[in-house]
């Protein structure tokens, strides 16, 4: 019986290497823990901005429905003849006439930008706005660019607010500022699309945004 008795001593665990091992683990957790805490945390946001930009396609196309199928883009450009008033401070009526679908001025927030919400739709400005808006996009556009992430890279060069004109040729990405390269996009028909890069020829002959 000894020599069994000694041969399970000395294949069991002594307490030190135990508590070894469980010293090993919680290090190791605590190295992996903030990592994936951190990947959470982005994940949640951009979900939460994927959400917004949802609530602002459906708004944009319900309020279509009361001006001949015609997204407020069409509507105001119509009247002006001209993107001209675009390019300045104006651009923001796209937004307030979102007004009564959209419930709060946090919703043209992505949770993931350091933007200020607003107070109210009437106080709104641009600088409250993360979200870009495709000015060709229409009920008979439906792969057009309607609404995403602001924070875009054309050919791998980030853009500046303003209207800007694209090329088919242009390749869009985004900057490292809201969802690490990344970025949410709402098309005409209301899909949505989470994609790493977008292609403008593959895209309804979008060639105007308005950049916030």
């Amino acid at each position: 019986m000894k020599p069994a008795m000694s041969r399970q001593k000395q294949n069991a665990l002594t307490r030190v290497e135990v508590l070894v091992a469980i010293g090993v683990l919680i290090v190791l957790l605590g190295l992996l823990l903030p990592g994936l805490s951190r990947q959470t945390r982005l994940k949640s946001k951009r979900i939460g901005c994927f959400s917004n930009l949802k609530a602002i396609g459906f708004t944009i196309r319900f309020l279509a429905t009361d001006h001949n199928d015609q997204f407020p883009m069409q509507v105001l450009t119509n009247k002006t003849k001209s993107f001209k008033y675009l390019q300045a401070e104006e651009g923001i009526r796209y937004w307030q006439a979102m007004s009564n679908g959209l419930s709060i001025p946090k919703q043209v927030v992505c949770p993931a930008d350091k933007r200020k919400v607003a107070t109210n739709f009437a106080q709104l400005q641009l600088e409250n706005v993360s979200y870009f808006l495709g000015q060709d996009a229409a009920e008979d556009r439906p792969q057009a660019l309607l609404v995403g992430d602001r924070n875009l890279t054309a050919n791998g060069v980030p853009l500046k607010p303003g209207l800007v004109k694209f090329t088919t040729n242009v390749t869009l990405g985004w900057t490292a500022t809201m969802h690490q390269h990344k970025g949410n996009v709402i098309l005409g028909d209301g899909s949505g699309m989470m994609p790493d890069t977008l292609r403008m020829s593959d895209h309804d002959g979008t060639k105007w945004l308005l950049i916030p």
